[in-house]
């Protein structure tokens, strides 16, 4: 599918133009896009859109607008690589409408709805801007004084900025394993990269040319019955997207009394947006069968614990309760005995995905580590090996500084956030990223603190800086790409795929990766600043809710089950994640992934209807293949996959342009 092009000398001052152009005029579309009905921004966005798998909006839809300018200004593979990375990264910056409402803004207005104590502690750091500040945002209708917000600027920015030299130079380092060796899809690449061959070739010219109409077609038609379900309540709801339960982003999870979840103790949630399944049918197919297998193992076994005696009134608990924990844990098939999936999948499956990632690839890394004392440049890479573990180890400093100096964290504190939240917790979430393009890590409930819990079984009964920020860090960072943590990773780990099938060269794509992110960083931070004080709280409405929401504060902390829970559903998913990943290196027949049982039974994905998503992908790959072989899954399935998405995307183009357009002109 790649293939070499040879490298072209980069002229920056028209990138570099570009790039200032489009952040610009990027974070207007979101700051609008807020104003509109809450939800619809978080798929009508040029961001990150359609939450579960991660869609980045602006790099298909870069290339779609040059379509017509590209035989005029002979714009050639390697260019539309570029123009592609530099979507890709912009997306991640503005990443969807909570992260971006969120930093810097959001976070001084949730600590300034706190509880005094909170209030008096974190609006007295040195990042904290004044109270006078923070009392404007909420009102709205001002300009805003930049030297105020300075501080925090350069807070956040430091954070995202260190961030972003560890992660993206940790996917620098397992590059090699992941792209040339393991061929690790990712999903979402992948479909866009269809879309890049047929701008630069023309369409004719490509294989799969009906498949891919179809798909447009396919792709515009079901999204935009989504758009005109949301638009006009007299619209039929032909999807069920109104459905009791149904989310913006097409999860669907049962309310109490619904028919099977009044039978199931075990049934939560499924997932009706189509592009989730598209996206998926890309994935490996012993993945998605893992994954839907795994939720029928977890109905039978959760239905024989009920009959047990266990999760008692279940039933009277919606689908999302039943996952999350929110109506107690010992009612909670996620989090609750007899098997604490949850925690067999965020702590010792994760740690044993982590660490056989590593075990596995052994002789490679340490191959690397023997080329530090050479320093050489290998043509692969992004950069000689001895650079980056230079780089790794520099920001893994820089971060503990930022975290014990900036922030205030302890010593301790800022070494679990350095090796869990920017390191374990990443490689975890880029892997699964890889294999099946969705995420198990977010959301910011009770799992991202439990190593903090080896240090505070219950939360202090005075507040101090230093829990607060570990917290913190550990529940918001682990929410959203967009939030700082993951975003360098996912930007690095994608557009190292991309360059691999476009026949670029990596060290080529990570240049425009990091000159986009040090140039789009900042005027992303600038214009959230003078937005949200424009509109004020109750137009940008995330981030107004109060610090204590969502597991970082003192109640929701202490009513997590005990410790000894989490360490029995640790060591049973440890010793179950390796067992089958010796399995499958025994037999190749061996048909059970490790990540497909952790992303079954992780929290995000498990509620976020997964399962039915690996099902119905699973199921037209496997008759794709079996009709037809892997030729058909090439000429027919991947080109459809990549109209659909191209459909899509212009149903999103369209929507923004209503959208904004009624905010100006209501109709």
């Amino acid at each position: 599918m790649s293939q070499e092009v040879k490298i072209e000398r980069v002229n920056w001052l028209p990138w570099i133009v570009l790039i200032v152009i489009l952040a610009i005029v990027s974070n207007i579309v979101v700051a609008l896009m807020g104003l509109v009905e809450r939800g619809f921004c978080c798929i009508y966005t040029v961001g990150m859109s359609s939450r579960l798998f991660e869609v980045e909006m602006l790099p298909p839809f870069l290339l779609l607008l040059s379509y017509p300018l590209i035989r005029r200004i002979k714009m050639s593979r390697i260019s539309l690589a570029r123009l592609y990375t530099i979507g890709l990264v912009m997306s991640g910056i503005l990443g969807m409408y909570d992260a971006w409402t969120y930093i810097p803004v959001g976070w001084h207005r949730m600590v300034y709805n706190s509880s005094p104590e909170i209030r008096n502690i974190l609006l007295n750091v040195w990042w904290s801007p004044p109270v006078s500040a923070i009392e404007a945002v909420i009102r709205g209708g001002v300009t805003p004084n930049y030297a105020d917000w300075l501080s925090s600027i350069l807070f956040w920015l430091s954070f995202y900025l260190i961030c972003f030299a560890f992660t993206s130079n940790v996917m620098g380092l397992l590059r090699h394993i992941w792209i040339d060796l393991e061929k690790v899809p990712f999903p979402y690449t992948l479909a866009t990269y269809g879309i890049l061959e047929r701008v630069e070739q023309g369409l004719s010219k490509v294989r799969g040319r009906t498949a891919f109409i179809i798909g447009i077609a396919a792709g515009f038609v079901l999204q935009f019955q989504v758009m005109m379900t949301y638009l006009f309540p007299w619209w039929p709801d032909l999807l069920s997207w109104r459905s009791p339960g149904a989310s913006i982003h097409g999860c669907v999870c049962v309310r109490s009394g619904d028919i099977i979840g009044s039978t199931l103790a075990g049934w939560s949630s499924y997932n009706i947006q189509p592009l989730h399944y598209a996206l998926a049918y890309l994935a490996p197919l012993d993945m998605l069968f893992t994954v839907w297998l795994m939720q029928i193992i977890i109905l039978i076994a959760t239905q024989a614990a009920w009959y047990g005696g266990y999760y008692s009134g279940i039933f009277d608990l919606g689908g999302f309760c039943r996952a999350a924990g929110w109506g107690g844990f010992e009612r909670s098939i996620t989090w609750g005995p007899p098997f604490y999936w949850g925690w067999m999948s965020h702590v010792g499956g994760m740690l044993a995905l982590v660490f056989m990632i590593f075990w596995r690839f052994r002789s490679y890394i340490a191959d690397t580590i023997r080329a530090i004392k050479t320093g050489e440049y290998v043509e692969r890479e992004a950069m000689s090996y001895r650079a980056i573990y230079t780089m790794i180890a520099v920001s893994a400093i820089l971060l503990i500084l930022f975290f014990t100096v900036a922030a205030g964290t302890s010593i301790v504190s800022a070494f679990i956030l350095l090796i869990f939240l920017t390191f374990i917790y990443t490689i975890a979430d880029m892997y699964a990223y890889g294999l099946m393009g969705i995420t198990f890590l977010e959301t910011r409930v009770l799992w991202s603190s439990w190593p903090f819990r080896l240090i505070w079984p219950r939360a202090p009964e005075t507040y101090t800086q230093n829990w607060l920020m570990s917290i913190s860090f550990m529940h918001r960072g682990v929410n959203l790409p967009g939030n700082g943590v993951f975003c360098g990773a996912l930007m690095t780990i994608r557009g190292f795929k991309l360059a691999d099938l476009a026949g670029a060269k990596p060290r080529d794509i990570y240049k425009f990766i990091c000159i986009t992110f040090l140039v789009a960083l900042p005027i992303s931070f600038i214009m959230r600043i003078y937005f949200i004080n424009l509109f004020g709280a109750t137009r940008t409405w995330s981030g107004c809710g109060n610090w204590d929401c969502a597991y970082t504060g003192r109640s929701a902390y202490n009513t997590a089950p005990p410790l000894e829970w989490i360490g029995i559903g640790g060591v049973a998913g440890f010793i179950v994640v390796l067992a089958i990943s010796f399995l499958r290196g025994i037999y190749a027949w061996f048909p059970i992934h490790p990540l497909g049982f952790i992303l079954a039974t992780g929290i995000f994905s498990s509620f976020a209807g997964s399962w039915s998503i690996a099902l119905g992908a699973w199921i037209a790959k496997w008759l794709t293949l079996k009709i037809g072989g892997s030729r058909a899954y090439e000429e027919y399935g991947m080109p459809f996959v990549s109209g659909y998405v191209t459909g899509f995307i212009i149903d999103v183009i369209l929507g923004i342009i209503v959208q904004i357009t009624r905010i100006f002109i209501p109709f």
